[in-house]
């Protein structure tokens, strides 16, 4: 399991959503090639579209330019893509398990532990 991150340019935060999900597997994928290169491996994505967009079987339903350039940069790659419903995703990871289950001043500890400079009772992902 490997993490990453990284802010959205000016462009890029104009995007749908659906483009937004799929720019984070097109810069996963450029990030990692090296490794992916050569190697079978399964996109699971909770958005349906996504993974009708970056199927290979779907030759000549996709219109739209970004979308085929991305296709065709993964076309290198050996993939299948599935489907899992967000229901079906119980293995939340760590921030989500922290702030669902620990109290305003357990983050505060937690946050001062790991000297991070974010504010103190929010979740990562509304910061």
């Amino acid at each position: 399991m490997a993490f990453m991150s990284r802010a959205l340019h000016a462009c890029e935060k104009r995007y749908p959503a659906i483009e937004k999900e799929a720019t984070t597997i097109i810069e996963s994928e450029r990030r990692r090639q090296h490794f992916l290169k050569g190697r079978h491996f399964t996109l699971i994505t909770d958005q349906r579209s996504i993974s009708f967009m970056l199927d290979q079987m779907n030759h000549s339903k996709i219109k739209n330019k970004k979308i085929l350039s991305w296709r065709l940069e993964l076309s290198q790659l050996s993939y299948d893509v599935r489907h899992k419903p967000g229901n079906e995703n119980v293995a939340p990871d760590a921030f989500s398990k922290i702030c669902s289950s620990a109290s305003t001043s357990a983050l505060r500890n937690l946050n001062d532990a790991l000297g991070h400079p974010g504010r103190y009772g929010q979740c990562a992902a509304t910061l």
